[in-house]
């Protein structure tokens, strides 16, 4: 996708040429022009005037005319939809994803609270050693001391204990965490990578906040763009693989070697080794794991490879609703029904956007309309120096108009056929690799948001100077910077833009 200005009434635009259908229709134009030259040449223009039936009107050209535009137009009307529905679609997705890991984080369990039953019993505990104390105490003086000092050792062990206690829930909260933030965006890569056709987990790379990736293909460094592109058609393919290269889906916390070979692992002859034959030996050679942290998830002793690279997303998925629910099962997510409810719709809900995009990327403008619009508009490009030759007596009016009209029809079906694919051909796709970036800028932003700092912003406070409350009319403009710093150090970092960033 080409981003650009609305300034100087658009005429700036004429200097943007690549990526451009102005140029690579030029020929179709220049080629009408010969046509009608030669035509004007050699074929007088009252000898085939003269061939009209006594003079009157002909509608036969009218109704072709009238029959071109309307399939040049309906593509187009087409192209369209398609292009605006898939970037709906991927807006749709990355925002349920999003919710998701914001649910999923924020209803996890505080590591500092306590449940009642357990406050008690260390209220219990404090007691008894208090009235220990006392009995040792009226007792002698040498085994106060003793009672004393074996009572200090042992609340340094409790305390010792429950810090331990307190310290593993700490951990394992971060670690719960940092497991969602990297499946999620483990798993909105992969679905784009998936859109765009790109079957390569090496163009999978990690999260670097200080390389944003570019809108289009000619802003992107390491894109090579040669001055014949500018006018023919690129190999599409060769294109596209180079630009997957250099325009690398990033992927917060990286790709670890196991969820490479597991979602690399494509071969159909370990899958039936794995259902028929010997498990120990086939699984040894597809064992899964998405990291050392969600290993847990992915090594299985019933698991067996991926048939193909379109399978990737949907496992991934997977094992995202059971990271889920067996936190769920082990007491850190504790969420009203309601709420859970709305979790697992949310999640259906994404699933569904990306069917949604994958239905866009894998059906195409349908054949009879893209070979008939292709045939009607050769037809175009043979009879319009004739009808040209009528029209017009004089002849460089006559080139002008049958140039401009034929490369005019031409082009507009250009343009369609490149935007009715908006994930695939550069450099008018969607930016999918900025796109990523973005998204995983959002999950960092509400990772690095500790639950105990939810009122940073003082909402709920009656200090007016931090917001919470009623303003007295006069506003500090200061942050709570301390309040805010709080992150952790493998989430650091911030949105990179710009408004020049990317624009033509």
């Amino acid at each position: 996708m080409i981003p650009y200005r609305k300034m100087g009434w658009g005429l700036y635009l004429l200097l943007r040429l690549y990526g451009s259908a102005v140029l690579k229709t030029t020929i179709f134009g220049l080629l009408a022009a010969l046509q009608c030259i030669l035509l004007y040449h050699f074929i007088s223009s009252e000898e085939l005037k003269s061939s009209y039936t006594a003079g009157a009107p002909s509608l036969t050209f009218p109704a072709f005319a009238a029959t071109v535009a309307f399939l040049v137009t309906f593509r187009q009307t087409f192209s369209y939809n398609r292009f605006h529905e898939g970037r709906m679609a991927v807006q749709t997705m990355s925002a349920s994803m999003y919710t998701i890991v914001a649910y999923a984080i924020s209803f996890d369990k505080h590591p500092n609270k306590v449940d009642e039953e357990e406050k008690n019993e260390r209220e219990e505990e404090v007691e008894e050693e208090q009235e220990e104390e006392e009995n040792s105490r009226k007792e002698n003086v040498v085994n106060d001391t003793t009672t004393a000092r074996g009572n200090a050792s042992t609340a340094s062990n409790n305390t010792g204990t429950k810090s331990a206690t307190k310290s593993k829930s700490h951990l394992d909260r971060e670690q719960f965490r940092y497991n969602m933030v990297h499946a999620m965006s483990l798993l909105h890569g992969v679905c784009l990578q998936h859109l765009r056709c790109d079957w390569d987990l090496h163009n999978l790379s990690k999260h670097n906040e200080d390389l944003l990736p570019a809108w289009d293909s000619a802003s992107t460094p390491g894109f090579k763009i040669h001055f014949w592109n500018y006018f023919l058609p690129r190999n599409r393919v060769n294109s596209r693989e180079l630009f997957h290269k250099v325009s690398k889906i990033q992927v917060i916390g990286g790709v670890s070697r196991h969820e490479r070979r597991v979602l690399g692992e494509i071969n159909p002859r370990s899958i039936k080794t794995s259902i028929h034959g010997d498990k120990n030996r086939s699984n040894s050679r597809v064992r899964m794991a998405i990291s050392s942290s969600l290993s847990s998830l992915w090594n299985s002793d019933n698991t067996c490879s991926l048939r193909g690279a379109t399978e990737r997303p949907y496992r991934l998925f997977f094992s995202t609703i059971e990271l889920i629910r067996r936190r769920c099962e082990a007491g850190g997510i504790t969420m009203p029904p309601p709420v859970i409810a709305q979790l697992w719709a949310t999640l259906e809900k994404s699933i569904e956007s990306f069917e949604r995009c994958r239905a866009i990327s894998e059906t195409p403008f349908p054949f009879p309309w893209a070979q008939l619009i292709i045939v009607v508009l050769v037809v175009w490009q043979a009879v319009i120096p004739f009808t040209v030759l009528v029209s017009f007596n004089d002849q460089p009016f006559g080139v002008v108009m049958g140039m401009a009209v034929t490369w005019t029809l031409w082009a507009l079906n250009e343009v369609a056929r490149d935007i009715e694919d908006p994930f695939t051909h550069e450099p008018n796709d969607i930016p999918l690799a900025r796109l990523q970036y973005q998204f995983n800028e959002r999950l960092l932003a509400v990772a690095a948001c500790h639950q105990e700092d939810y009122d940073d912003f003082g909402w709920d406070s009656n200090d007016t100077r931090r917001g919470g409350g009623i303003p007295n009319g006069e506003d500090e403009g200061e942050e709570d910077e301390e309040g805010l710093a709080r992150k952790l150090p493998e989430y650091k970092g911030g949105l990179k833009t710009s408004a020049s960033d990317g624009l033509v």
